[in-house]
């Protein structure tokens, strides 16, 4: 390759990149502020789009014969206020944000593809504060808001999407959702002081049941008292006949 043909492929490359950030650093169709956090060049064998995000990772699963040709697949964020603030311009106002994700997709020329996809993609979020009962996905980027199926289970939501599409998660607002728990761990349940010494005086008999050993604060039976003054008395004589029968000193 020439030193002119290599720097035209830079100057191109940087020309991409350039329009890329600007692409992303636009408002969405439905007026949210999007930010580009992950994307991928996939063609008809399909792939996956991972990215790390504050709340947690989003994997964008797209399967083979999904794509038609080779696509620029992108995955997007958007800020909770700034769903919060879209949601409530929509009249919803009982919900808060947890999470917001979109999915995009361009031809290699950077111009935004206008059908759906040939087959569903699978999207999964998966954070801490992801996967309550009371969670719901709702996609934004259409003329009212509209609730979607999704898959639930504690720490990740998943949808299966076949349109380009701005979704959030929500909650009910003032619900607490509880951080998702390791594998095989149960949640902790408050133990009042009641309870407490009831489970003291439950593992105190438990180890009395146990133990086949002397029992702590018993006094000793009568006959084991009458074997231990006789084993002291043999003691005691023992120690004197050794020491009568030990020879004198010579003078």
């Amino acid at each position: 390759m020439s030193r002119s043909s290599g720097i035209a492929v830079v100057v191109g490359a940087v020309l991409i990149l350039c329009a890329s950030s600007a692409r992303a650093a636009a408002p969405s169709a439905d007026g949210l502020n999007v930010l580009t956090v992950a994307h991928r060049v996939l063609g008809a064998d399909g792939g996956r789009v991972t990215a790390l995000v504050p709340t947690g990772r989003i994997t964008l699963e797209v399967p083979p014969e999904a794509l038609r040709g080779p696509t620029d697949v992108r995955v997007t964020t958007a800020s909770p206020s700034g769903v919060d603030g879209l949601l409530a311009d929509k009249g919803l106002t009982s919900q808060r944000t947890v999470a917001a994700v979109g999915i995009k997709a361009y031809t290699l020329a950077g111009d935004p593809l206008s059908e759906p996809f040939a087959r569903p993609l699978a999207l999964t979020l998966a954070g801490r504060a992801l996967g309550a009962p009371v969670e719901q996905v709702v996609q934004l980027n259409l003329a009212s808001p509209r609730a979607l199926p999704a898959s639930l289970s504690p720490g990740s939501v998943r949808i299966m999407t076949d349109s380009q599409s701005d979704l959030a998660v929500v909650a009910p607002k003032g619900t607490m959702l509880s951080p998702a728990l390791p594998a095989g761990s149960r949640p902790l349940v408050p133990v009042s002081a009641g309870d407490a010494v009831t489970s003291t005086d439950a593992r105190i008999h438990a180890a009395d049941a146990a133990s086949t050993g002397a029992r702590i604060g018993r006094p000793p039976s009568f006959g084991r008292l009458l074997g231990a003054i006789a084993l002291s008395m043999g003691t005691a004589l023992a120690v004197v006949f050794l020491h009568r029968r030990r020879p004198q000193p010579r003078g």
